[in-house]
């Protein structure tokens, strides 16, 4: 599956996920060097966010760390 699809499949989960339960929030969209366009979320409370990060395990935080760096 080409990453662009990986990428829509996943944002259209958030705007479910964002409608439906009210856990994250839009932040807004960013252009993208590439040229792309990228949807910004976040959290809408801190503990949602401390949940989730709890529940990765530890191998998972060290690759998303290491994604976002």
């Amino acid at each position: 599956m080409p990453l662009e699809s990986d990428e829509l499949a996943l944002e259209e989960r958030l705007d479910r996920l964002e409608r439906a339960h009210h856990l994250i929030q839009t932040v807004g969209e960013e252009q993208l060097s590439e040229g792309g366009l990228a949807t910004r979320y976040r959290f809408a409370h801190a503990l949602y966010q401390n949940t989730f990060y709890s529940g990765l395990s530890s191998k998972r935080r060290a690759l998303l760390h290491l994604a976002l760096s």
